[in-house]
């Protein structure tokens, strides 16, 4: 979906990294507002862990060589 309807020149990127990245968000506040940063530390650590990497994979991954995946074109200077 190169073009969609939430895609189309505001937001870059495929509906399903946003629907990942929502989802990331939710599941955030949902051990946010359960206190486990507070009661358990060690399992927010590795829940917030596991859903960083997650999310990254899930939009890296599926992403093919030459894919426009930022706003502006990054430069790389030659040395």
């Amino acid at each position: 979906m190169k073009n969609g309807i939430l895609t189309n020149g505001i937001f870059i990127g495929r509906l399903t990294d946003w629907i990942v990245l929502i989802f990331a968000f939710v599941v955030l506040g949902l051990i946010g507002t359960m206190h486990i940063h507070t009661s358990s530390f060690n399992l927010f650590a590795g829940v917030c862990f596991l859903i960083a990497l997650g999310t990254v994979l899930a939009v890296v991954l599926p992403h093919k060589r030459g894919d426009r995946v930022t706003r502006e074109v990054i430069e790389i200077p030659e040395e």
